[in-house]
């Protein structure tokens, strides 16, 4: 399979809910030119919005490598599985620490 980031992602003009666990709980709006929106919806930062530009990669058929670096440094990688509605994180923060969690790909929108 040639994938590329020209694969369309099917998460574009809808709005996902994501909780993976200690307060990693999201909002995820795609747009159009490869821009995200997300809302944090549990404290710490309760309510921080920011929109990035990110990157993806078709990896077979809803599933999706999904990447991108925030305003402050975080580096955010995403497995997500539109098929089975499942999404797997790793996300490096700035200070050198990292998170991995799971959490169920719930469309809102």
């Amino acid at each position: 399979m040639n994938a590329t980031h020209t694969d369309p992602l099917p998460a574009v003009g809808h709005t996902y809910r994501v909780d993976f666990g200690g307060g990693n709980a999201f909002e995820i709006s795609f747009g159009e030119d490869a821009k995200m929106t997300f809302t944090k919806l549990q404290e710490p930062n309760k309510g921080t919005v920011e929109t990035i530009r990110y990157t993806h990669r078709k990896l077979r058929d809803g599933l999706y490598l999904v990447y991108w670096q925030e305003q402050d440094g975080t580096n955010v990688v995403h497995v997500e599985d539109f098929v089975l509605g499942r999404v797997h994180t790793n996300i490096s923060f700035a200070d050198g620490t990292s998170y991995h969690g799971v959490s169920a790909l719930e469309r809102i929108h």
